[in-house]
Parts: C-alpha cells; structure tokens; sequence
C-alpha cells in the first residue's frame, strides 16, 4: 500500500565537528604537479584551484549560505518510505498554477534559487501577478536533504512520487512540471506516464531517449527547419568543442560506487567534479567564474558534502538504467499533455524540434540568446520569462 506522511518543517543547521573536519582536510591536501596546464588543456587547473581552496577556507561564509538556505519554507515527507525534501512558496497572484521544478546531476535544488521568487511573486520583480506560480522545488531522492535514498529509486519512482507530492501531500490539482538534466527526464516520464494530473511539461533539454526510450539517436542538418537551421549554425554550433562530452555517464550506469570514494573522502575532488562539470556544460567560454560565481560552486559542493550524498546521487543513474519505463499503449504522442522547450545554446546536446514535435504535444518551442545546461541558475531572466511564456498557453 502506497503511503505518505505529513510533511514537516526542515531547518539546516550542519554541526561545527563536520565543518571542523573539513577545514582540515582542505588544509591538509596534498597537491599533484601541473605543469603546462595554463591553458586548462589537460583538465582543471592547479593554480586556479589553489586559490579556489585558500578561498573556501578564508572567505566562505558557509553559516550566511546557511540562513538563505533556512529562509526558504523548506518541509520534508516521507512518501512510500521515501524522505523527500522541498521548498515550497506558494504563489502571490489571482490564479497561481502549481509548478514543481527539478534539478538534474551534479546540481541540487539550491540552483533554482534566483527564480524563485520572480515565479512565486512576480509583481514584487516587476511583473505580472497573473503569471504566479506555487513554486515546488524537490530534491531527488539521493541528492541532498532527500535521504537516506530508498533501493530502486529511479527517474520513473520519481515520477510518480512528484505526482503524490503535489496532489496528496500539498493536496493542489493539476500542475506544470519543468526541469533540465534530470530534472528534463523525470518531466518527460510525468507526462508520459501521468497526463492527467499535469497542465504541461516544460523543459530545457528535451531528452526524450533514456526518459522513454524512443528512436532518437542523431540527426542530419537536414532535419532542421530552416529558421531552426539558421539559429543553430549561430547560436549551438559556436559552442560546440570537437570531443565534447555530454556526461560521464559510463560508471554512474555500471560501476556508481567507484568514483565515490574520493568524492565522499576528498573536498578537493568533490570540487573539481563540480568545478568541471560547470565548465564543460554550462555556457562559460572556458571561464568558469565567468557564468558561475565561486560562491556558488562552493554551496554545490558543500550540499554533497555535508549531506555526504555524492554516492546516492551517483546510483540514481543505475537504479534509473535498471528501472525503465513501459510504455502505455496507444498513448500517441508519448507526452500527450501541452509541452514547451526553452533551447539554450550551451546545452550539451541539440535535438531538432521535428523530433521534439513526434514525441509530443509541442506547443512552444523557444530559442534563447544565452545560456547553458544549469538554464535557471546560468540565465535566470530568460528561463523565468520563457517559463511564463508557456504557462500562458496552458492557463484554463
């Protein structure tokens, strides 16, 4: 039998032995050479980290970012014994139509921040009270405040227990459902599986193969609209690295727990992941500081960290792998319910709108001038306005 608990309020107050324990372990690292690397050629670079750790330890302030955190309505639940952890701002406006938004890997909740607000309350920013939503940004099980992680906790699990959370525990009716990463995944699976509790689906990158399995594989640029053909050869392509990697994803699917130890054991190469996981996939031009603020990537590494759930995060991708979804039949397209795509050009991968158009109900279709894989936290005016763009067309 399916079950949820009452939610309750969740306060953050990590204890000063774990942040004790890090300080000495920054202190104490034991730094590789890295010569002719000055260019980053060869991975990230040791100066530049250097002084990312001298300012981790000297500057950080981790007890602020602490009560920022705290200031948020932050509740958790269990559901089907699952601990789930959320925000939740309800909405301030005539009409606010309930929006649930999830991270993806290596993210966390905290990189919706900045559009929270401008959602929840948009005339406090300049906009519309109409365009308010009830803003609920859940961790995924594994990630972050959202353990201990329950075995078998998949993409598709997840689905299901986002639908339970916003209609049996919040107890508000059909909702839009939005994300990047897994965030994309887990939406794509919501529509699919769950049509009738959703209002629409709208993601950032429309990755539509390990959410449901369909054909896409690659494209020709024949397969791009001309209008589309002409903004990707300008906006996408320049951006393109030849060997760019889209994820390493290799061991996260087969072997999750190798890679574990050293950023469960080390601050350091928690941060490089962090730190490279930003440069590669975020619109950055190689400076990734020039996107991303080092407080930022600090807090990112610190919610691994102090939750220790770099591990957990990893095996989402192996229970996910393990657990994919069936298709129901005769459900054509495979996302019936209204669905939009904000296209931001330092995504790590394109998929031509044709393709997006046969595996969905696609009523929005948004390229955008700037912005990478972490949309929200990289461009937060663009994806607030395109997310009201396309909650405009699905409003009853």
């Amino acid at each position: 039998m399916s079950t949820a608990t009452s939610p309750e309020p969740f306060t953050l107050e990590v204890d000063r032995p774990v942040l004790d324990d890090l300080d000495e372990r920054l202190r104490r690292i034991r730094w590789p050479d890295d010569p002719d690397n000055e260019t980053w050629r060869f991975g990230v670079n040791r100066a530049y980290l250097e002084e990312f750790v001298h300012w981790w330890l000297d500057e950080y302030d981790w007890r602020a970012v602490e009560a920022e955190i705290n200031a948020l309505p932050n509740f958790r639940v269990s559901i089907d014994d699952q601990v789930v952890h959320y925000v939740h701002v309800p909405g301030n406006g005539p009409d606010p139509i309930p929006l649930v938004l999830t991270h993806g890997w290596p993210w966390s909740y905290w990189d919706y921040r900045k559009v929270i607000g401008p959602l929840s309350d948009p005339a406090a920013h300049g906009g519309d009270p109409a365009d308010a939503f009830d803003v609920i940004v859940p961790s995924i099980p594994g990630y972050g405040f959202s353990t201990p992680m329950l075995a078998g906790a998949s993409a598709k699990r997840t689905a299901g227990w986002w639908v339970r959370l916003v209609r049996d525990v919040l107890g508000l009716d059909r909702f839009i459902t939005a994300g990047g990463d897994w965030g994309a995944v887990i939406s794509i699976m919501m529509g699919h599986l769950h049509p009738d509790d959703l209002r629409g689906v709208y993601v950032t990158l429309p990755n539509f193969a390990p959410a449901l399995r369909n054909r896409f594989e690659g494209f020709e640029l024949d397969d791009l609209e001309p209008d589309e053909r002409e903004w990707f050869e300008r906006e996408w392509r320049r951006g393109a690295r030849p060997g760019r990697p889209i994820v390493r994803t290799d061991r996260n699917l087969f072997a999750p727990q190798t890679d574990t130890y050293a950023g469960t054991d080390s601050p350091l190469a928690l941060a490089v992941e962090i730190v490279d996981g930003r440069l590669r996939y975020g619109e950055t031009n190689g400076n990734v500081e020039s996107t991303f603020t080092r407080e930022e990537l600090v807090t990112n590494v610190m919610l691994y960290w102090v939750t220790e759930t770099w591990g957990s995060a990893r095996r989402f991708y192996w229970y996910t792998a393990r657990d994919p979804v069936d298709l129901v039949p005769e459900r054509l397209p495979l996302v019936p319910v209204p669905t939009g795509v904000g296209v931001f050009p330092g995504e790590v991968f394109y998929v031509p709108k044709r393709f997006v158009a046969r595996d969905a109900n696609l009523v929005h279709w948004s390229p955008q001038p700037a912005g990478g894989h972490f949309a929200a936290c990289e461009q937060p005016e663009l994806f607030v306005e395109d997310l009201r763009a396309f909650a405009r067309k699905v409003r009853p």
